[in-house]
């Protein structure tokens, strides 16, 4: 298993942004010509967390689905963004959620 640092966390944001691109693009070739209409949805989904404690443990628990540790979720660099970040937003973080909604071919 990939074990991430704080570093590799910290910059995730990153590669996940360059990854949803080359997705959309993908779609836009491969897939939107295949159908009659598509209508692209974006919002963002509101999470809370009342402290970096409770941020943690949901970090932790979903950690089956991802590449870092518990060691690199309770690193003193992912405490202190979370912090500042949370002190900014009132412990409210949006999560960017993007649908592609395809019809059939009429």
């Amino acid at each position: 298993m990939y074990r991430a640092g704080a570093e590799q966390i910290a910059g995730l944001a990153v590669v996940l942004a360059l990854l949803r691109a080359h997705e959309v693009a993908a779609l836009a070739r491969f897939a939107r010509p295949h159908f009659a209409a598509a209508e692209v949805l974006s919002y963002a989904d509101q999470r809370s967390y009342a402290d970096f404690d409770t941020f943690a443990d949901r970090m932790i628990a979903n950690m089956r689905f991802n590449g870092y540790t518990q060691e690199a979720v309770l690193a003193p660099e992912v405490h202190r963004r979370f912090a500042e970040t949370s002190a900014a937003h009132g412990g409210r973080f949006d999560q960017p959620v993007r649908i592609d909604y395809f019809t059939s071919p009429s």
